[in-house]
């Protein structure tokens, strides 16, 4: 279970008053450092605001607001949390139906990011869509373009990665007509965090270092160092161990702008989840407990508590890994919003495993047994193919956007010379041009979307038993593996071939041979669990995935498959009545099985010896090693 990506800070809000309408794009000359200045040295900008506010009283209602939006943007790039929240609700608190509408919406973006910060996410999602909603009403481009970014990574939180993705798309193409590299930047960070959670690492990557090279080249600090910490992240997911624990310490290096030394605690906790899933339990219990000490976010406190509790169970303190799980738990039950999630289903399974510890075997079973119910319950609902078609499309939409913009820029260009008139023209075309083409796409994925369903259903079915094919066995394999590993999960394999199955053949013909394949087919299906994966990968050779499933479950089921296929009763053409048997290897993920490949071989050489020792058997490779035969197959 892969825990949040971590995105530092999100959105800074670097040039909120730099973005401005007409009326305040330029601050009071009064104000005692420019937003530049901040973004350069947040922390020398910082002492000069500290030493101006003593000049508040000489100060205008509207110049006070304005010194407050400075405030707050130093106090957010420093990680002054605290004071960024006093000094926003007093914000809050002096705008009235005078207030312009520029320095409102910010301010409700930051209340949002407040929210968000703090894990109440639809209080997040209210603040930040009202301030779009007044941004679109007054036709604020740039507030609308930073509240709609901030509103999709808000959601991708909650694994709506769909409409993150339809939010960030709309968000990227207004900056992107805008020329505005560094908004650009910003939004290619938040793609970076989505991407992530859709683990397309190496499209995570590219979208950080593309915002990573924009924050270097203006020098702005607390933006590289964000830049760092989300590519720390995504290496952490991809396995990618010693890159992430590079990029951790170097953001860690990269935090000394800040005189804020609890803001350490994302690098700690980076460090020490790392080092845990790496394997390096003492290590990361050491740098857990660092973080700990720090005031970190409630649901990331979680997160380490639940990595806590798994390295514990591993160097056999299954109490204190109990305790420390409660301790997660606790923390989920009291952010509602995240209940249910798979960062709270996490906590259930290590429970399992801890009582298992115990000794406790059926409340282990149970517990298991409810994880792995609400677990699959999420999968069904978030993992649609509907997400990947939206997403294909909004990449083929953005690139065609980009190249539509390309050229209306040029004709604006070629035709300055002409009046007025005919610009207001070629806007309109280009606008009834983007609209047609719009709902041609539309009328376009309708149409297709059920015909590339029976494709797809085809693609991964075997014609003659309706199984899955040999293909998209080995891929699920590949996949559900990675996952298994990274969550310390069981998983079992059987492969099953049916014995003499030529003999068969010779005796009756390949259409009573093929109709054997297909009942077989039917009893294996009917015998396995709802969430198994059965596949005909051979000429007589199946292939079932356990998922969640050990030894002991995977011999259960293989005998029962055994057992139904041996008392099944074969017709043939003239009526006569036959019998078939099958042989079968079992083979489990362990130290020497981590990939498909592994796990297919080590199957394939138990039911190699369950066919030398007489056929209709199961062997498991646990069997044939423990008697030293696995090297003689």
């Amino acid at each position: 279970m892969q825990a949040k990506i971590i995105k530092v800070s999100t959105v800074f809000l670097t040039l909120c008053w730099l973005f401005m309408g007409s009326a305040y794009a330029q601050m009071s000359d009064k104000m005692p450092v420019t937003i530049d200045e901040i973004n350069r040295e947040p922390w020398q900008s910082y002492l000069k605001i500290q030493d101006f506010e003593q000049q508040r009283d000489s100060l205008t209602s509207e110049e006070y607001i304005q010194f407050l939006l400075l405030k707050a943007q130093a106090e957010n790039l420093l990680y002054f949390y605290k004071k960024l929240n006093q000094t926003v609700a007093l914000g809050l608190e002096l705008i009235s139906v005078d207030t312009p509408i520029e320095i409102s919406g910010e301010f409700y973006i930051y209340a949002g990011l407040k929210a968000q910060r703090e894990g109440q996410y639809e209080r997040s999602i209210a603040l930040l869509t009202h301030a779009i909603k007044l941004a679109k009403e007054h036709d604020l481009s740039r507030i609308y373009i930073l509240a709609k970014n901030e509103l999709a990574y808000t959601r991708s939180l909650f694994g709506f990665y769909e409409t993150s993705l339809s939010d960030i798309q709309q968000a990227y193409v207004d900056a992107y007509a805008l020329h505005d590299q560094f908004l650009i930047a910003i939004i290619n960070e938040t793609y970076g965090a989505i991407y992530g959670y859709l683990k397309e690492y190496d499209k995570s990557i590219d979208y950080y270092e593309k915002a990573l090279q924009t924050y270097e080249a203006l020098s702005y600090k607390a933006h590289i160092a964000e830049a760092i910490y989300g590519m720390a992240a995504t290496y952490r997911y991809w396995k990618k161990y010693d890159l992430a624990i590079e990029k951790f310490n170097l953001y860690i290096d990269k935090l000394t702008y800040t005189p804020n030394t609890e803001i350490s605690y994302f690098g700690h906790y980076g460090l020490g989840m790392t080092y845990a899933e790496q394997g390096s339990c003492k290590k990361a219990l050491a740098i857990i407990e660092q973080a700990l000490k720090l005031h970190g976010p409630k649901d990331y406190d979680a997160e380490l508590y639940k990595r806590k509790a798994v390295c514990l169970l591993r160097l056999g303190k299954p109490n204190e890994a109990l305790q420390a799980n409660n301790q997660a738990m606790t923390i989920f039950k009291s952010m509602p919003e995240l209940m249910g999630t798979r960062w709270q289903l996490g906590v259930e399974k290590i429970a399992a495993s801890i009582a298992h510890a115990l000794g406790d075997d059926t409340k282990a079973y149970q517990l298991m047994r409810q994880y792995h119910d609400k677990y699959t319950a999420l999968i069904e609902k978030n993992a649609t193919e509907r997400l990947l078609k939206v997403r294909t499309m909004l990449e083929v939409e953005r690139n065609d956007t980009e190249i539509a913009l390309l050229k209306q820029r040029a004709k604006v260009q070629a035709l300055l010379s002409e009046n007025q008139q005919q610009q207001i023209r070629q806007q309109y075309y280009l606008v009834a041009f983007v609209v047609f083409v719009t709902i041609v796409l539309l009328i376009f994925l309708f149409v297709q979307q059920g015909y590339t369903r029976k494709v797809l259903a085809i693609s991964r079915r075997d014609s003659l038993s309706g199984l899955y094919n040999r293909k998209y066995v080995f891929e699920f394999l590949d996949k559900i593996i990675e996952t298994t590993i990274s969550e310390q999960g069981d998983l079992s394999v059987i492969l099953l071939d049916i014995d003499d199955f030529k003999l068969v053949n010779d005796q009756h013909g390949h259409p009573f041979g093929d109709e054997v394949i297909r009942e077989i087919s039917n009893i294996c299906q009917q015998s396995h669990r709802k969430d198994d994966i059965v596949g005909r990968i051979g000429g007589e050779e199946f292939f079932c995935i356990l998922p969640n499933a050990d030894i002991a479950e995977a011999k259960r089921i293989a005998q029962r498959i055994l057992d139904n296929i041996a008392k099944h009763v074969f017709t043939t053409e003239t009526g006569e009545h036959y019998s078939v048997t099958v042989s079968m290897g079992i083979a489990c993920i362990n130290i020497d099985a981590q990939t498909s490949i592994d796990l297919y071989t080590q199957a394939d050489k138990a039911l190699y010896y369950a066919k030398k020792i007489g056929k209709n058997n199961i062997v498991t490779y646990q069997d044939i090693k423990d008697k030293g035969d696995e090297h003689n197959e």
